[in-house]
């Protein structure tokens, strides 16, 4: 009977500097110069027709069937921030920040 060998390395953590570039990179998807839309584009958006409601894949509006840039710009912010901001992960950070204290940690 062969077994598996016991020398793999089963869970890893990545660096402090890796995870605070990745930090870093996270943070240019909320910046307001990367993430709001050019007023030239505003009107390519038209409004939405009549019949075609919303749905899971359309951006937050408070201007009904009109394209609402701050709408857009509200919900792909709250993509990255749900995710950056769970607590599973805040969780973590604290414990791998006990841990060794070149991690990143929640107060980064």
């Amino acid at each position: 009977m062969q077994q598996k060998d016991d020398s793999q390395t089963i869970v890893k953590r990545i660096d402090g500097e890796t995870e605070r570039k990745a930090l870093q990179t996270l943070l240019k998807t909320i910046d307001i110069n990367t993430i709001a839309v050019p007023k030239r584009v505003l009107e390519l958006f038209p409004p939405r027709a009549m019949g075609y409601g919303r749905t899971r894949e359309s951006f937050k509006s408070k201007n009904g069937v009109a394209f609402d840039p701050f709408g857009a710009v509200e919900t792909a912010s709250e993509m990255t921030l749900s995710l950056l901001l769970h607590p599973d992960r805040a969780s973590r950070l604290v414990q791998h920040k006990s841990l060794d204290n070149n991690q990143l940690g929640l107060n980064e």
